[in-house]
This record gives structure tokens, C-alpha cells and sequence, in this order.
């Protein structure tokens, strides 16, 4: 058998090399387990120094307020604290005797001896302790600190203060109240979803009426004598005056064309035959007289004497040469007057052939006329002027013939007078051709036939009244009169128009036709007839589920609805829209096709003058410069006429309507239903009936006005703000937390949810929420904070009654007693025996309404006031319909229903039963709901569901003959109920309750806050903080520092082999950090 072979010295060898690792490995767990001792240590002196910090407390704060958190300069003791934690470190340590005694005896056993120091050896690294308040940890930062600071100071008082507030009497007579408020929520739906129908019922029921009676003034006119709306005879009538107007302008085109053009282009003047009569004559002195007159105003007389080269023996004697000279002048001026014949021949010698007259290639005459004379004017006047001179030479001439010829002048011819005379004679015929007479077209020899000619033309034609043709005023008058009547038709059917549009559109912007606005457009008639259907169906819903006595009533009366329904809906008032639009439209179609006829850029109604025309008209003409043949006036004219007058054709231009314009029995559904409403069953005219509708709804109105009067007066608006009780109180900074605040969601409902969960402790956080608004109802102050201090005192020391009119007279007696500061007297303190008043709370009298709304402190007693006055009015209006609604019950309720059966019988239902009553109990209810305001405004407990009128302050009565001539009793003391009665700070209570336990936003806001009214009444209690801030009171502080712990084994030469790896130092070095609180 074989033996293994063992070399000498293994086990030595083994030991070598694993006893040395081993000895390391334990030398660091020593190390490591020096580090973990020192940590409690650290930990213990850390918890010692955050201890002696928080010892200082805010007493003040804590005092006041129950808070418990540091003083507002808790940093001036930080630096102390941090240098008593350091001192109190280095105390810690084992003494260096000992320490040196215990290593010396170790490591003398491992390699004989050593000199060492603390056994731990931990120390703080220089700069890196810190202590600070933990951020967020001021209570004014936290809503949660808040909170808990609260609820943590009432876990020993709630309790007790349960029992005094509102909260004991719900729980002691919780079913009671749940069945009130069940009951009043109950009826408060059911009488809300009956006004609201009762409201759309009345509004709906005016605005059919109203829509029936504008609808008749269109389509039986305006009601005045003759009047009448529109009919396919009178559209037939305006088409036909259109279409004579459209022909009408055709003519008037052609006659501007033919010759009324030449109005605007230089009328001619008149043409007469112009006359110049030559004569001589013998007076009874035997002297002859040579006369030339003319119808110019020409005149010239010459005798012998005037002419004679001298005189002898009383005889005149004329020299050759001059009767020679004077004959020469004689000649030339009847040469010039052949030469300007000539002239005038050439002038108008293209109307000697006179081509006027009634056929095609004529001109008419006026036309004729006109050029003819332009042509000729000048020749006339120099013919006539040349015929003046002729006549004046002869005259001259002829009076030489009866002087004697000069005896000493031997050139005179023989029987020189009878050949002179004979000429004389001769040129005097010549001036009778041309000028006087029906002198001949074949002119002077040869000279002026054609001026002639057209001469006795153009006189012919002025003697035949030609200038009258240019007269314009009967074209004036005739577009005066198709404006006028184009225009009148229009305005006529514009008015339909109008009428049809007031129905379509109502009364609105556009149509303003009454001081208020009372005809509605068929879409929004469309809207409240759905809307009557939806409110309806909620009143009867409500009625049907009702388990109360009103519903009962109510059901009774849905009933009475169902055996008369409706039978049209939303969609029928929209087909009837639809068909009065298509009868506008035709209607529309009318007036557009009016506006549409234009001649040029002008409307045919604007048109009024022949000025106007012819501003249009010549744009398309030019005048001529010939005279014009008939057929080419008809040619021109009518092309004018068709490039200036749009459109042309009338038969599309005014259509027969395709549509009836007036509806009657058996065209509409909704027509028909409102022919069988019977507005004029009784014979009544309509304009009667809505005078009476008018009326009544006037009076209505003026029930509305005093409810909305009451709620507005200046006695109510100093209700709602308070302004007596906040008159001596600051506001509390609002722009941080403003935000969510409570609101009206929770009312009447849901003031009756919160209640049931209040009372049976139902709901998330139910008893920190309690806690909380325990501590916010007995530690601030709110409106009525005195006065229902005083109630209190009073009530407990003297048991009598207070009622609203007797209230300030039992607090007179108590007064005095408001400002005993003994801690006995706790009607005006606080949980911490601190008096509540002006001196120590900022808000005074408004606080918890900040806590609730905050806002300025006006503006949050406004919003509980709007809030507590919206639960009273839904409760009130639910005991109103309960008690007031049916007659029989009480005299108020038979007033309300006399007066609003007769307003229905007025108005036949037009303003229905129910209206009228809705409103007057409305304006009770809002009367009773202020009156209600009142009295919890004096700290006076009120009943919170009233169930008999007994218990009403107001009640209606008649004032005068008429049934519906009612009014407003003064308020009277009511007389007490068995249910539970509140007071002004029990509503408070309740919304805080319900704001605290919500868990959203406005209970964060709602806890900030009210650490905010804390801040603010600090600043004025704690004299040495005016500038107190809740955030600087802190509630948690943290000690940070790092602590090394020098090595005591991995030190020995043993393990610097193996020291590398720990060469950065971190492992024997570590971070304390310690948080505490109060």
C-alpha cells in the first residue's frame, strides 16, 4: 500500500499567506463598527441641540391662538445652537486615558504596543454643520400646518364646544330639522320649478298674443280707414305703372333725342318779319317830308331844308354833284344789301329746301327751327342792319329831289327830278321786296331767294309757338311723377315689408316699436315654446315626486294642464317663420326690382327733374349738327334708351307672387293655433285687447319693480353691507388668497345635504372639519358676533323673549356687561380667554366671512348676506307656495288669487292666473326674506322653514274696488314655530362646515386664510412684531453636518499594504442629518 507524500512546512506556509488578509479584514470591521457607535451619539447631541432651538416657542402666538411654532427671529439662535452642538460633540468622546489604555493592552498583544487617543475619535468636519428651518414649515406657508395646529389645540375643547353650537342642536333634534329641510328643499324645487314654468308660461303666452297682433296689422294695414296688407291686385297694379314708366322714359329719351336736347344746348330766339317802310308826303305847308321807319327802331325823317347846298328867296338849292355823290350812296347800300342776300343765301341755303315736317326723312320742325335759325341768326341781323342803311341813303336821297337845282350849276341833266325820281322810286320798291309784306321767296334780283325762303319759314315757324316745344317743365313734372309714385308704391310695400319683418325678427335693435321690448322674433319664440315644454316637464316631474302637501296641490293643477295640452311645438313656429319669409321675399322682390330700374347710374326714383335726366341722358349723346330725320330720332332714341335704362324687360322684373302674401285658416299649423286662442271671440278689437294686455302686464310689472325696489333699496343695500359693524375694522390683505372662496352651489340643497352629513358625521375628514370650524366660530368674530353675544347673555339671564322690535332696548340692559374682561364672562372671548373686539382683531365683526369669501370686509358680509338671503328666499318662496298658492287658506292667499283670476279674465288668459301669482308671491317672499335678513342681522334666532302664514311678518291685502288693486302690509311680529330656529352664525357655521370638508382648492384657502386672520390680529397683540408674519413662525428644523471618524486599526503598519483602495477617505466619513418639530 502506497503513503502520500507530505512535504514539511505546508500548513506554515498556508497561514503566512491568509493570516495576514484576515487580520486586515478585521482590523476594518473594528473601523467600520467605531463609525457605526459614533453615529448615536451624534445622532443624541443633534436631538439635544434641535430640542434647546425649539424651546423657543412664540408664547404670544400660542397664547392668543393655541399655535405652537418658533418666535418670529428664530435665526438669531440658529448660530448658537450649531456652536452648542459642536461643543457638545467634542464633549462626547471616551476619555484619552482610557482609550489609551484600552488600545495600548490590544495591539501590545498584536506587536507590542502603541500610543493612541479617543477610542472613537469622531469629530465634526470644519464648515459643514448647518441648522435651518425646514422650508415650508412657517405655519402661514402651509394650509396643512395650519390645519394641524388647529386641530391638534382643539382635540381636548371640541367636545365641549359642540355642545354650545349649532352642531348639538342638530344632532339632539336632527330628524326634525332633516324633515323640514327635506320638506322645504321638497317644496323650494317645486315651487322654483313652478315659478320658473309659471314665468315662461306668461312670457310665452304675451309673445304668441303679440305675434298674432302684429302679424294682423300687416295683413290688415295699420288699422286706419282703408287699410288694408297686400294682395296679387296691388303687385299687378305696380307692375303695370312700372311698365308705362319704362315706356314712358322711352318716349321722353326719344322727344330729348328729337329736340328737348336743344334746351340744354341754347334755346333759339324768335324770328319776325322785319319791316322798314320809305315814304314822302306833303304837309299843309307844302313841304315834303321823307320818312324811313323799321321795326328795328330805325327812324329817320329828312326834308329839301336838311339837305339843300344853300337857300334863296326862301327856296332850297341843291348842287349837282352832290344829289350824284348821294345816288353813288345810294347804290353801294344797295349793292352791300345784295351782297349780304348773298351771304345769307350761302348761310342757309342747305335748309331752303325746308325738309321738316311728320315724315321719316323730315326733321321736326322744333328741331328745324333750331339750326335753321343758328344758320340764318347772323345773316338776319346783317341783312336787316344793311337794309337800315339803304333805307337812311334813300331817304337822304329823295329829300334832295324837292330842292331846285342850283341855277349856277350847268351839269344837272334835263327833267333831271323825273329819271332821280323814277330811281327813287325804284330802290324804294326794292326795300318793300325784302322788308316789308309777305315779301317773296324769289328775293331781290336775284339776290337772297333762299334767305328768304328759309327766312318766312323760320317765321311761320315761331308764330306756331315753336319755342314752347323747348319747354322741359312737362317732362320735369311727368319724372316728378313716376318718382313720386315709384317711390310711394315702394314705401308701400316697404311697409309690409317692415311689418312681416317685425313679426319675423321682433322688436329688437332693429325694431324698436314700444318703450320695452315685447314682441319676440319667431326664433326666439321657437326657443320659449321648448323652453315652456322643459319647464313643464320639470314642474310636473317635481309635483308627481313630491311627497308633501304642496305637492299634492300642485299635482291637482298639473293635471288641469294635461286636459288642455298644446298641441304645437319649437319645429311649427319655424315652419311659420319659413312662410312669412317667402312672403317677404316676394315682397322684397318688389322693392329690389324698384331699386333696380335705373336710368344711367340713377334710380327712377331719384329722378325728379328733367335736370337729372339729363345729366344721364347725355352721356349716350352727342349733339348734332344737322337736324335729325324722324326715322333717325326713333333709331337714336331708342338705342339711348336701351344703353341707359336697366333692366328693360318688367314681366321678370315684378313677378307674380308664387306664395300667398296673407295666410288664412288651414295655410299654417302655428297659424291655426293662434286663430284658436280666440283673442277676438268677444268682439273686442285687437288694439282694445293689447291696451288691456298692456295695462295689466303694466301692473305686473310694477309688482316685479317693488321686489326689485325692496331688494335694492338703500336700507337693504346698508344690510348687506354692514357698514355699521365693519366701521372701525381694517381689511385683511386679500390679493394672496383671494381664489376660491364658498359659493352658492351648496345652497338650499345642498345646505340640506350638509346638514344631514353634519349631523350623522358623514363625509371625508368629518372630524377635522368640525374641529376646524369650531375653532374658526369661537376664536373670530363675524357680523352679528355682538349682538348675538348679547342674545346669549341676555337670554341666560333673564329668559324673556327678543324680537326684532324689541331687540335693541334687551341688549341696552345687557351692554354693560360687553366689556368685562373676567374670564368668567366668555361671551365675548375666545377659546384662550382673550377678549374678541376692535383692539386685538383686525376684521372685527367680519372675520369668519374672510375665512369664507376673501375679500375686502364689505364685500364678504355682501356675499354671506347674498348667500344666507338666497337660502331664505328658496325657503320662503317654497312656504309661499305652500301657503299661498290656493285660495282658501288665508286672506292673503285668496287676494293673490282673486287678483290674478281677474287680471286673466282682463286679458283673456293672455296674461295667465299663475303669472300673477308667481310674482306676488315672488314679492312676498323677497318682502319676507329682507325682513328675515333683518332680524338674524340682530343676532335673533329665526325659524328655518316656515309652515303656516301665521308665521309670515308680510301679507297682502286689497286697497282698493278692483280685485286686483292689492298691496303690502307693514310687517308684523311672527308668530313662533315649532322648528328649529338659526341664527346668523349658524348659517356661518354651516358654510364653513361645508367649505372645510370639500377637500379641494377652497379648503386649502379656506385654512390659509384663516392662518392670515391669525397674522393680521398678531400684529396687533404682539407689540414687539408689528410686521408679525406667519410664515416666519416655524415648525421644523433640520441639523445637517458631516462627521469624520479617524481610522484606528487600518492605521497600523499591519494593513498599509491594503490602504490604497481607502485612500479618498470617504469611507470613514458620513453625513448626519436630523428633523424635528413641535
Amino acid at each position: 500500500m502506497m503513503k502520500l507524500f507530505r512535504p514539511g512546512g505546508a500548513i506554515s506556509v498556508f497561514l503566512i499567506i491568509i493570516l495576514v488578509p484576515c487580520l486586515v479584514l478585521c482590523f476594518l470591521y473594528v473601523d467600520l463598527s467605531r463609525i457605526e457607535l459614533s453615529k448615536s451619539s451624534v445622532e443624541s447631541t443633534a436631538d439635544t441641540t434641535l430640542n434647546s432651538l425649539m424651546a423657543n416657542y412664540d408664547t404670544v402666538l400660542s397664547d392668543y391662538y393655541g399655535l405652537v411654532a418658533s418666535v418670529q427671529n428664530i435665526d438669531d439662535f440658529c448660530d448658537k445652537s450649531k456652536e452648542f452642538f459642536k461643543k457638545t460633540l467634542e464633549a462626547n468622546g471616551v476619555s484619552d486615558s482610557q482609550s489609551n489604555e484600552i488600545v495600548s493592552w490590544v495591539f501590545s498583544q498584536i506587536q507590542g504596543g502603541g500610543d493612541y487617543s479617543d477610542l472613537l475619535q469622531g469629530q465634526l468636519v470644519s464648515g459643514t454643520e448647518n441648522l435651518y428651518a425646514v422650508a415650508g414649515s412657517g405655519i402661514g406657508e402651509n394650509p396643512a400646518l395650519v390645519k394641524e395646529g388647529v386641530v391638534e389645540f382643539m382635540k381636548y375643547r371640541a367636545p365641549e364646544m359642540a355642545v354650545e353650537s349649532i352642531y348639538d342642536k342638530l344632532v339632539k333634534d336632527g330628524d326634525t330639522l332633516k324633515n323640514d329641510l327635506k320638506n322645504s328643499s321638497e317644496d323650494s324645487e317645486l315651487a322654483q320649478s313652478r315659478e320658473d314654468f309659471s314665468e315662461t308660461e306668461g312670457a310665452l303666452s304675451k309673445a304668441e298674443f303679440y305675434t298674432y297682433y302684429y302679424y294682423q296689422q300687416y295683413a290688415r294695414g295699420d288699422g286706419s280707414e282703408n287699410s288694408s296688407g297686400p294682395s296679387k291686385n296691388e303687385i299687378t297694379e305696380i307692375r303695370q305703372y312700372v311698365e308705362q314708366s319704362i315706356k314712358d322714359y322711352e318716349d321722353i329719351t326719344k322727344t330729348t333725342v328729337g329736340k328737348l336736347w336743344i334746351s340744354k344746348a341754347g334755346k333759339p330766339s324768335s324770328v319776325n318779319k322785319y319791316y322798314i317802310g320809305l315814304s314822302s308826303t306833303e304837309g299843309n305847308d307844302g313841304i315834303v317830308k321823307n320818312l324811313a321807319t323799321g321795326t328795328g327802331g330805325y327812324n329817320e325823317k329828312k326834308v329839301a331844308k336838311d339837305v339843300k347846298s344853300f337857300e334863296k328867296d326862301k327856296k332850297y338849292y341843291i348842287k349837282w354833284s352832290k344829289v350824284e355823290n348821294q345816288k353813288q350812296e345810294v347804290a353801294n347800300k344797295l349793292a352791300e344789301l345784295e351782297t349780304a342776300l348773298d351771304n345769307a343765301d350761302k348761310a342757309v341755303s342747305k335748309y331752303a329746301d325746308k325738309n321738316y315736317g311728320t315724315g321719316d326723312d323730315q326733321a321736326n320742325k322744333a328741331q328745324w327751327y333750331y339750326f335753321a335759325y343758328n344758320a340764318a341768326k347772323d345773316s338776319i341781323k346783317d341783312v336787316n342792319s344793311k337794309g337800315d342803311a339803304l333805307a337812311k341813303a334813300w331817304v337822304t336821297y329823295t329829300a334832295m329831289l324837292d330842292c331846285e337845282a342850283d341855277p349856277d350849276d350847268s351839269t344837272f341833266p334835263s327833267d333831271w327830278k323825273k329819271d332821280e325820281r323814277a330811281y327813287s322810286d325804284e330802290i324804294k320798291a326794292d326795300v318793300h321786296t325784302i322788308f316789308n309784306g309777305d315779301f317773296p321767296d324769289s328775293g331781290l334780283n336775284g339776290h337772297g331767294g333762299k334767305y328768304m325762303t328759309v327766312k318766312n319759314a323760320l317765321v311761320d315757324i315761331y308764330n306756331g309757338g315753336v319755342l314752347s316745344e323747348y319747354d322741359t317743365s312737362g317732362v320735369s313734372s311727368k319724372l316728378n311723377d313716376i318718382a313720386t309714385n315709384l317711390a310711394a308704391y315702394r314705401e308701400k310695400i316697404q311697409s309690409y315689408i317692415d311689418a312681416l319683418s317685425l313679426v319675423i325678427e321682433g322688436d329688437g335693435n332693429k325694431h324698436k316699436i314700444t318703450k320695452k321690448h315685447e314682441l319676440l322674433s319667431l326664433d326666439e319664440l321657437s326657443d320659449l315654446v321648448w323652453e315652456y315644454y322643459s319647464d313643464y316637464n320639470d314642474w310636473k316631474g317635481n309635483a308627481t315626486e313630491s311627497k308633501t302637501s304642496l305637492g299634492t296641490e300642485q299635482r291637482t293643477e298639473v293635471g288641469t294642464y294635461e286636459k288642455e295640452k298644446r298641441d304645437v311645438d319649437g319645429d311649427d313656429v319655424v315652419e311659420f317663420k319659413n312662410k312669412l319669409i317667402k312672403e317677404r321675399e316676394a315682397l322684397q322682390s318688389i322693392v329690389d326690382a324698384i331699386d333696380s330700374i335705373k336710368y344711367g347710374s340713377k334710380k327712377l326714383t331719384d329722378i325728379k327733374n328733367f335736370d337729372t335726366f339729363y345729366s344721364q341722358f347725355k352721356n349716350k349723346f352727342t349733339n348734332p349738327t344737322e337736324p335729325i330725320r324722324n326715322s333717325r330720332i326713333d333709331i337714336d332714341g331708342h338705342d339711348i334708351y336701351y344703353k341707359l335704362l336697366t333692366p328693360q324687360k318688367t314681366e321678370a322684373l315684378i313677378p307674380v307672387p308664387e306664395c300667398k302674401l296673407i295666410l288664412e285658416k288651414g295655410d299654417d299649423t302655428y297659424y291655426d293655433f293662434l286663430l284658436t286662442r280666440g283673442y277676438e271671440s268677444d268682439g273686442k278689437s285687437l288694439k282694445d285687447l293689447k291696451k288691456d294686455v298692456d295695462e295689466k302686464d303694466g301692473k305686473i310689472d310694477d309688482f316685479k319693480k317693488q321686489k326689485e325696489d325692496a331688494e335694492n333699496s338703500e336700507d337693504t343695500k346698508k344690510d348687506k353691507s354692514g357698514s355699521d359693524e365693519i366701521k372701525n375694522s381694517s381689511n385683511v390683505n386679500v390679493g394672496e388668497y383671494e381664489g376660491s372662496k364658498f359659493g352658492a352651489g351648496t345652497l338650499l340643497k345642498g345646505f340640506a345635504q350638509t346638514i344631514e352629513n353634519f349631523a350623522n358625521q358623514k363625509g371625508p375628514n368629518v372630524r377635522d372639519s368640525l374641529y376646524a370650524t369650531l375653532y374658526t366660530m369661537n376664536m373670530f368674530s363675524y357680523r352679528t358676533y355682538v349682538y348675538e353675544g348679547k342674545y346669549d347673555d341676555y337670554t341666560d339671564s333673564y329668559g324673556d323673549e327678543i324680537t326684532y322690535e324689541n331687540c335693541e332696548e334687551k341688549y341696552k340692559t345687557v351692554s354693560s356687561n360687553w366689556a368685562d374682561e373676567k374670564a368668567t364672562y366668555t361671551y365675548n372671548k375666545s377659546l384662550t380667554n382673550h377678549m374678541i373686539n376692535n383692539a386685538n382683531n383686525a376684521a372685527f365683526n367680519a372675520e369668519v366671512e374672510y375665512v369664507l369669501y376673501g375679500s375686502t370686509n364689505e364685500e364678504n358680509l355682501k356675499s354671506a348676506y347674498a348667500n344666507i338671503y338666497e337660502i331664505r328666499l328658496a325657503l320662503n318662496l317654497a312656504s309661499g307656495y305652500l301657503n299661498f298658492w290656493s285660495a282658501g287658506k288665508n286672506t292673503t292667499a285668496d287676494v293673490i288669487n282673486g287678483a290674478a283670476d281677474l287680471i286673466a279674465e282682463i286679458t283673456r288668459h293672455i296674461i295667465p292666473a299663475p303669472v300673477t301669482k308667481a310674482v306676488l308671491i315672488a314679492l312676498l317672499a323677497a318682502l319676507e326674506s329682507i325682513q328675515d335678513m333683518k332680524i338674524l342681522n340682530k343676532g335673533i334666532p329665526l325659524e328655518v322653514y316656515k309652515v303656516s302664514d301665521e308665521q309670515w311678518s308680510y301679507s297682502i291685502n286689497k286697497k282698493g274696488d278692483s280685485k286686483d288693486d292689492v298691496g303690502i302690509s307693514d310687517p308684523k311680529s311672527p308668530k313662533k314655530g315649532e322648528g328649529i330656529c338659526m341664527q346668523y352664525s349658524d348659517y356661518l357655521f354651516i358654510f364653513l362646515y361645508s367649505m372645510f370638508q370639500s377637500g379641494d382648492d377652497k379648503t386649502n384657502k379656506a385654512y390659509c386664510r384663516l392662518g392670515r386672520l391669525i397674522e393680521a390680529n398678531m400684529q396687533k397683540v404682539d407689540k414687539d412684531h408689528p410686521q408679525f408674519s406667519l410664515k416666519q413662525s416655524k415648525t421644523l428644523f433640520t441639523l445637517t453636518s458631516e462627521i469624520d471618524v479617524s481610522p484606528l486599526m487600518m492605521d497600523q503598519p499591519l494593513a498599509s499594504d491594503y490602504k490604497d483602495s481607502l485612500a479618498d477617505g470617504s469611507w470613514n466619513r458620513y453625513t448626519i442629518e436630523v428633523t424635528r418639530g413641535y
